[in-house]
């Protein structure tokens, strides 16, 4: 008889203790996933802009050629200036 009052008390101190944690989890997982959903937008749309630009790539690529099919010298073409500006300079400067 005793040992009988012991479990109850002993289950329903368990039920409200995890019960509180079950509803922590709950809330901490919601607002997990709004972050991640959010987080993955904003991933998404930037990383449009960290692809180089093919088409601007291929414009310099053919203006070389042009220019070393007509005699001319070849424009400086170091690594870093035959990529294509990033856009956030190309959209100040109209282009």
């Amino acid at each position: 008889d005793h040992w009988k009052k012991v479990y109850e008390k002993a289950g329903q101190f368990d039920k409200e203790f995890c019960g509180g944690w079950n509803s922590e989890i709950d809330a901490l997982l919601t607002f997990a996933g709004l972050f991640s959903a959010v987080v993955t937008a904003f991933a998404v749309e930037s990383y449009k802009l960290l692809q180089p630009d093919a088409q601007e790539m291929t414009n310099r690529i053919l203006l070389n050629v042009s220019a070393s099919s007509q005699g001319g010298m070849p424009l400086s073409c170091r690594p870093d200036s035959c990529l294509p500006p990033p856009r956030s300079e190309s959209m100040r400067s109209g282009s």
